[in-house]
């Protein structure tokens, strides 16, 4: 890991403990997982992310400050999909993802 962040393909943010992984880094992982390797990662994700939004509620803005933490993740998670979409028109999302993306859409 250390290697890794000298040569600032991973950065670790130090508050929060997040990892951002370089771009170069996430297309040759992306390959090297296959489709579907691809469509299981997406699923784990999407279930991590939606396990981890607060309830849906429908005061969803008294949460923001926490619901605002994981909106990168789920557009990360819907550019993904729109991704493996098109290369790909099997690939399915999963419940839990559809679910935290409306919410989160709203």
């Amino acid at each position: 890991m250390e290697e890794l962040q000298t040569l600032s393909l991973v950065k670790k943010d130090r508050e929060t403990g997040a990892l951002s992984i370089h771009r170069l880094i996430q297309t040759h992982f992306q390959e090297f997982l296959g489709e579907p390797g691809r469509e299981e990662a997406h699923r784990r994700a999407s279930k991590l992310v939606f396990l981890a939004f607060p309830e849906r509620a429908p005061h969803l803005h008294e949460h923001w400050e926490r619901c605002s933490i994981y909106v990168p993740h789920i557009l990360a998670l819907r550019d993904a999909f729109k991704q493996e979409k098109q290369r790909n028109v099997e690939f399915s999302a999963c419940r839990e993802f559809c679910e935290v993306a409306t919410t989160c859409e709203r």
